[in-house]
């Protein structure tokens, strides 16, 4: 979050935050591997600031195969900008290979994006803006997923 006269949890009209998720990828393939992060009313997408793998032993059939460059990873939305709806965010990272074998090695995928906090009625003072998201990817019988553990709460200063 912009420091400013709030608390570096606290957000006001304007302001940005960034945040930053990490998800660990099992051995094998990964098929269609989607993250997605539903953001409270309120809060809208930015930027994507960046991408990253742990390993080399990590590859994508998305872009250069890499994870080198953040814009191939853009999410889509659900058409909402957050000031009257939620806005759900999908970044796709293709069907993903992680060709290490060792399982005392987790191999991970990093993705730092920022949102800000938009001027409308309902982001008062003491209004708590979080989001949720979700990792899902297809194997084989349909959509499998893992709903994250963390959610990040900005809280609205005047």
């Amino acid at each position: 979050i912009n420091v400013g006269p709030n608390a570096s949890d606290e957000a006001v009209i304007g302001e940005t935050a960034q945040y930053s998720v990490t998800v660990t990828v099992v051995e094998g393939d990964t098929d269609n591997l989607r993250l997605v992060d539903t953001l409270d009313q309120g809060l809208q997408f930015v930027s994507i600031d960046s991408i990253s793998r742990s390993s080399s032993d990590l590859s994508t059939d998305v872009g250069s195969n890499d994870f080198g460059n953040e814009n191939d990873f853009a999410p889509t939305d659900n058409g909402e900008d957050g000031t009257t709806a939620s806005q759900v965010l999908t970044f796709n990272l293709g069907n993903v290979v992680n060709a290490n074998s060792n399982n005392a090695v987790a191999e991970t995928i990093t993705i730092t994006y920022t949102v800000q906090v938009l001027n409308i009625a309902g982001n008062q003072e003491a209004t708590v803006l979080d989001n949720s998201i979700q990792a899902v990817w297809d194997n084989g019988g349909g959509d499998q997923s893992v709903t994250d553990a963390v959610t990040n709460d900005q809280q609205v200063t005047s």
